[in-house]
């Protein structure tokens, strides 16, 4: 495992040619801890993070990376209301690393957090190879495998919790009112896009 950087990931991309290297990413508070330990599970090397494994990483902070454009890019989303929700926990620097690339402007919590969910998914989403819910993880296993390309994608899902990184009571659950009363357009914006993930 290796500390995250432009020059590693830069080094494990050529390594692993004419293979690629495996990015699952998306947006913070989206599962990515948890399918980095489902994968590590069955063998794969992957990190999580801000930490990168020798055959990949999951992690949101990579999303906006040019670097990843030659890696195999796996898009993982997750409910609004939920990812939104939890988002709330999130700590300065998070903010700090996400305001550098979206650009906030003295927005409240909740409509940062509103603008991170459909601005990383819009960004994220394009340049992926597959899509995914979260919640759909038990349905898409063998697909997900299949496009990683290694291992029987016929292996069962491994039992790994995913209470491990929740923030479940940290946070007041949101509603689609609550995001309807902050920003009634972006509201809007976001409920299309959740739709069109299947929400």
């Amino acid at each position: 495992m290796w500390q995250l950087s432009d020059e590693t990931l830069k080094q494990l991309i050529q390594y692993h040619k004419p293979n690629p290297y495996i990015v699952i990413t998306g947006c913070s508070r989206s599962g990515t801890q948890y399918i980095a330990k489902a994968l590590y599970v069955l063998g794969f090397k992957i990190g999580h993070w801000n930490v990168l494994g020798e055959q990949g990483i999951s992690s949101d902070l990579v999303a906006p990376w040019k670097l990843i454009d030659d890696c195999l890019i796996l898009h993982q989303v997750r409910d609004p209301l939920k990812q939104i929700g939890s988002m709330q926990t999130s700590q300065a620097y998070t903010w700090a690393y996400i305001g550098d690339i979206l650009k906030f402007n003295n927005e409240s919590l909740l409509l940062k957090c509103m603008k991170y969910w459909y601005l990383w998914n819009k960004m994220t989403e394009k340049r992926a190879k597959f899509t995914y819910r979260l919640e759909d993880i038990d349905n898409v296993w063998t697909k997900l495998l299949t496009v990683v390309g290694t291992g029987d994608p016929d292996t069962p899902l491994p039992t790994v919790s995913k209470e491990s990184n929740s923030r479940t009571g940290m946070y007041t659950p949101v509603t689609w009112e609550m995001l309807d009363t902050e920003d009634t357009e972006l509201c809007g914006q976001i409920k299309e896009l959740s739709e069109h993930y299947g929400y």
